[in-house]
């Protein structure tokens, strides 16, 4: 495997990642609704910084992966050198 389809591969992982942590933020935020008393505001409140930080890590290890599928990309390819066999083996020749 090439570092050149590692660095595809954790880039589109990485963006899939992403766009997941803003499809479920954005429908986490569509479906908020005012409610009553302050014990309900309080335990959604609780509940919505427990997400937040489920998306956050979310976004992080997208954002992580493709920074590293970028400089996967950037690493320079080295061309592959076949040796020339001569009969003998390089320290005898």
């Amino acid at each position: 495997m090439t570092s050149k389809s590692v660095g595809v591969g954790l880039i589109a992982l990485g963006v899939i990642l992403l766009l997941a942590v803003f499809a479920l933020a954005y429908s986490e935020y569509a479906r908020i609704r005012p409610t009553g008393g302050l014990e309900q505001a309080v335990g959604i409140l609780v509940w919505a910084v427990v997400k937040a930080v489920f998306l956050g890590v979310m976004g992080w290890v997208g954002a992580i992966m493709v920074a590293r599928g970028i400089e996967a990309l950037q690493e320079p390819q080295e061309p592959e050198v076949e040796e020339e066999w001569r009969g003998a083996p390089a320290p005898y020749r």
